[in-house]
């Protein structure tokens, strides 16, 4: 998940007032929930660059930021377009989405992400960092008491933690030190009950390439459902099951909302779904 927040000091001799304001409030509220977020195990950027620069990114000011880069994810925020007129028509942003691409695109932005050994990732891949395949004979003893505790729980061999943590001579703090953190792989890929809510142009065309999109993941749809138009605007909800990551389930959206007549799209997963 992106945590927009990006120091105030950051080239400070640049800044614009209005730009200035705006970027530091959305990065006071997003240090605030970075603890709380990390707590509940979501993975996020460690640091981000793009409120000041947004829309307006220069080769010189890519090879800036590619020189501040520390150990870690680094997100910077970026509005390339092929299409400069058609960006500015939908979203009257202002940004030069052109300019942008070409200075990504350039070679000397290649070189110097090169010289400075950075690793370009996707969100997939943070989605994954710190997850790992280790063989069961080498763990802990305390572990494996704990991965068969939640087997036997599982599988209703017996029918009570206090049963279970007799029975496996394990103490009730270490059992539930690992519990949350042990996984079988074939139960490492879990179902999600996800909703998009989709608020977007009362034309049905646009209805068919959503569902292409969520179906060419192998997604089971389970309810599609349109509201009462607002104008031109129509709300629409559509509920499916998938056993795509986080990560992937806020790409497929981000895909969609790209979708030209797309105003709008939230993502909510059922609690218990995880």
């Amino acid at each position: 998940m992106r945590v927009p927040d990006e120091s105030f000091f950051f080239d400070i001799s640049a800044k614009n007032i209005l730009r200035s304001m705006a970027g530091t409030g959305l990065a006071f509220i997003a240090r605030r929930h970075r603890s709380v977020l990390k707590q509940m195990n979501v993975k996020t950027n460690d640091y981000f660059y793009g409120m000041l620069y947004g829309g307006h990114l220069t080769e010189d000011r890519i090879i800036n930021l590619l020189s501040r880069v520390k150990s870690g994810v680094t997100e910077i925020m970026c509005h390339p377009s092929s299409n400069e007129q058609e960006m500015d028509r939908q979203f009257r942003w202002g940004y030069h989405g052109e300019s942008e691409l070409q200075a990504l695109l350039s070679t000397t932005v290649k070189e110097k992400i090169d010289e400075e050994s950075i690793d370009l990732i996707s969100y997939r891949d943070v989605a994954i960092e710190g997850i790992y395949l280790v063989d069961f004979q080498v763990l802990p003893e305390a572990i494996k008491k704990t991965i068969r505790i939640k087997e036997s729980l599982k599988n209703g061999r017996v029918k009570t933690i206090n049963e279970a943590l007799s029975a496996m001579n394990i103490s009730r703090s270490a059992y539930y030190k690992y519990k949350d953190h042990v996984e079988p792989v074939t139960g490492a890929v879990k179902e999600r009950s996800i909703t998009y809510f989709i608020m977007m142009q009362n034309d049905f065309s646009l209805l068919n390439k959503i569902m292409r999109k969520i179906k060419k993941e192998n997604n089971d749809v389970l309810s599609i459902n349109s509201g009462v138009a607002f104008g031109e605007n129509v709300p629409t909800i559509i509920s499916f099951k998938t056993k795509m990551t986080l990560a992937d389930i806020n790409l497929l959206a981000e895909s969609i909302r790209r979708i030209k007549g797309i105003i709008r799209i939230v993502v909510s997963e059922e609690e218990g779904s995880r």
